[in-house]
């Protein structure tokens, strides 16, 4: 009796390594997008302490105008830094949604192409089955003749 195969199995298999180095990737863009808030989070610091270190001096009088132009300036830079850091990260996020998308199409794919082997693989027992059963029937059919040929027969 012949073996059940699934013509599409190798493409099946393609597509379960396709899906692993898709999880490889997500996993690293995810992380990288975890980094980048960090140090989004770490820069808003930063930048909190300078304004708070300006208004100090401010208040202390330690600071005369062109100091006083610097910092505003300064600060000014690190919120336009702040403002690249947010558009890569909003990079990055579009880069994770794109990265999902194709991992869930080709989990999607898989699902279908395993229903599907599952499916013929039924139909192909059932068949078997069919078959066995014909022999079965037409063995057990022969011994009834055989057994009433030797009965009538003697």
């Amino acid at each position: 009796m012949k073996k059940f195969t699934f013509r599409l199995q190798r493409f099946l298999e393609i597509l379960c390594k396709r899906l692993e180095q898709k999880k490889i990737e997500l996993s690293f863009i995810q992380n990288q997008l975890h980094l980048k808030e960090d140090e989004i989070e770490t820069h808003r610091k930063y930048i909190s302490d300078c304004e708070s270190d300006f208004q100090k001096k401010m208040l202390e009088k330690k600071i005369n105008s062109s100091d006083m132009l610097f910092w505003n300036n300064y600060i000014d830079f690190q919120y336009h830094k702040e403002g690249k850091l947010l558009n890569e990260k909003k990079t990055i996020e579009i880069t994770v949604e794109k990265i999902k998308n194709e991992y869930l199409e080709i989990d999607k794919n898989i699902k279908m192409l395993e229903k599907l082997k599952e499916k013929q693989k039924y139909q192909f027992d059932s068949e078997v089955m069919k078959i066995e059963n014909g022999y079965m029937d037409e063995v057990a059919v022969r011994r009834f003749f055989k057994k009433d040929d030797e009965i009538g027969g003697s």
